[in-house]
């Protein structure tokens, strides 16, 4: 008798897979011809920052957030980098949400 060789478990599931494939078209399109939201000139926007997150889902529309956008502004690096770090004054200047508030 031989022992069958295991499937190896995905590493992603098939339903996020297809998320994230859905996600770098999307935002391969959001980000064309685009300033930065929070400088508001023209540096390249070369990132999305998600305001709700990416994980869950904003309301009873069932959209992920990954893909919701809604909750996407094109920022550069150096920006992004200020909203993660600063999440108050983030939320104070609408680039984000705070993740335990409702809508």
């Amino acid at each position: 008798m031989t022992l069958k060789e295991p499937k190896p478990i995905n590493k992603v599931s098939e339903k996020i897979d297809k998320n994230l494939k859905q996600y770098a078209v999307m935002r391969k399109k959001f980000l064309l011809n685009r300033w930065c939201a929070v400088h508001h000139r023209p540096c390249v926007p070369s990132q999305i920052h998600h305001m709700m997150g990416r994980v869950g889902f904003a309301d009873e529309k069932e959209i992920p957030l990954l893909i919701d956008v809604r909750f996407w502004i094109a920022v550069c690096p150096e920006a992004h980098k200020e909203i993660t770090e600063k999440p108050k004054w983030a939320i104070e200047n609408g680039y984000s949400y705070s993740r335990l508030a409702k809508i």
